[in-house]
């Protein structure tokens, strides 16, 4: 069942060998990560989960165009807490065209469920920190980490808990270092993942759209 809210397309390369994951309702899902190239020559490396079915023919190394969307999930004993992956709803081989253009477009209907939060970077960029709440089908929503720049920040730092928004932007990955011990000679440090949603256009909409 595709989710209409949650809208995902991505093209990039395979970068790891498809694993088994687990198995629900006698179906197995198998992991794997992709990467996609930004404009800026960054790489964003996201994390997938598809039937096995839809992964004949399909390997590490190849180009692929994947659409489905983007889900979230608590993981209590876990690191990080918020499990972040695209949902695979259809995979093929991507064309020569779809793999030059690496595209990453997710576009969701969503609600403000936390405050936002305004900030400046170093540079001196004024962004905006949201967390929107994106319903399935279901009605369990997806709480999807999601930032603004810019203009698009003004907007987002306006908006009320529970207002809801049509946005449209990308997925990204970037590492950071997360302090784990501190004993009495020096800290020690580990590099995670983390992954948010950067809109590039963010607009208000009546709940009833």
């Amino acid at each position: 069942m595709y989710n209409e809210n949650n809208k995902l397309i991505l093209s990039g390369q395979i970068m790891t060998k498809p694993e088994f994951v687990f198995t629900r309702n006698e179906t197995n899902y198998y992991g794997f990560e992709i990467s996609v190239i930004r404009l800026s020559d960054e790489v964003d490396t996201l994390k997938c989960i598809c039937v096995e079915e839809k992964l004949t023919y399909i390997q590490k190394g190849d180009n692929v165009k994947i659409n489905g969307e983007l889900n979230t999930y608590n993981n209590p004993k876990g690191n990080p807490r918020l499990v972040i992956q695209v949902k695979v709803n259809t995979i093929t081989h991507a064309s020569v065209e779809e793999t030059q253009e690496n595209i990453n477009k997710l576009e969701v209907n969503a609600f403000v469920c936390k405050c936002p939060i305004a900030r400046k970077t170093q540079k001196g960029i004024y962004i905006c920190d949201l967390l929107l709440a994106v319903n399935r089908p279901n009605g369990k929503p997806d709480y999807i980490p999601t930032i603004a720049f810019y203009n698009n920040a003004k907007i987002a730092c306006e908006l009320k808990v529970g207002e809801k928004v049509k946005c449209v932007g990308r997925v990204q990955s970037r590492e950071y270092q997360k302090k784990i011990c501190e004993d009495k000679c020096e800290p020690i440090f580990e590099t995670r993942t983390a992954y948010e949603y950067a809109v590039s256009k963010i607009k208000r909409c009546d709940l009833y759209e």
